[in-house]
């Protein structure tokens, strides 16, 4: 992370303009990851904020930061492998049920 935090947003505009829309989450092993790094105040209030269903637009908002430097923090995260970003629709909020029933319902089996 510390290598990371050199990287300002003029050094990745294509790889860090992502959608506001979009939905962080972290990944299976992020969660954990996250809790052994040492993070700035700033850092762990952004990731405290994921909760799979706020999107980079509420998240700033909530926070009260500049999108730039929102989707910046949230490159560092993305390439850390600490969460994933996924579109509105596709973040599961919309569909209920146990990931069992949702797994059924993708390939044909369930309800």
């Amino acid at each position: 992370m510390s290598t990371l935090r050199f990287v300002q947003a003029q050094d990745v505009t294509d790889k860090a303009d992502y959608d506001p829309a979009w939905i962080p989450a972290y990944t299976r092993d992020g969660f954990e990851r996250i809790q052994k790094l040492r993070l700035t105040v700033a850092e762990a209030q952004f990731a405290s904020q994921f909760n799979g269903s706020r999107s980079i637009a509420q998240i700033a908002r909530n926070l009260r930061l500049d999108l730039k430097f929102a989707r910046l923090t949230l490159f560092r995260f993305l390439e850390l492998e600490i969460v994933e970003c996924w579109p509105p629709d596709a973040s599961g909020g919309a569909e209920r049920g146990s990931v069992f029933k949702r797994l059924g319902r993708s390939i044909g089996i369930g309800d």
